[in-house]
């Protein structure tokens, strides 16, 4: 039996959805609220043990930096995505500020985000470590 990722399978069912073809017994929605949660669920464990406390990921940053970039960082893993607009409105700083935070994030969790063009925003990398 091939193992199929949760992106794969994600893919499969919005193409079906797209054609108009629904499972009997099983809405596609559903489908569909299952593997958002259980991409949730894996994004959790990810960022708990990439970017925790232990792992010294913050280290040397001022403990208001710390702060600001964990809950970048929760932002993220909640909604999927992230941007500079979303730093400014959660840390109150300005535009240069929320830049730089954005780039140490980067920096500092390199497998964690990945540029989509499209929506212009940092989303979940599909290919990081453990997803």
């Amino acid at each position: 039996m091939k193992m199929v990722n949760l992106a794969e399978l994600r893919g499969i069912v919005e193409s079906l959805r797209t054609q108009g073809l629904t499972y009997t017994t099983l809405k596609i929605e559903d489908v569909l609220a299952v593997i958002a949660e259980a991409e949730r669920a894996r994004a959790t464990q990810i960022a708990a043990s990439q970017i925790g406390k232990d792992a010294g990921l913050w280290e040397g940053l001022r403990p208001a930096v710390r702060a600001r970039l964990a809950m970048a960082v929760e932002h993220v893993m909640h909604t999927g995505s992230l941007n500079r607009a979303d730093i400014m409105r959660i840390g109150e700083v300005t535009a240069a500020q929320a830049s730089h935070d954005l780039t140490q994030i980067i920096r500092r969790c390199p497998d964690l985000l990945r540029y989509d063009t499209s929506l212009k925003r940092y989303v979940l990398a599909e290919d990081r470590p453990g997803a």
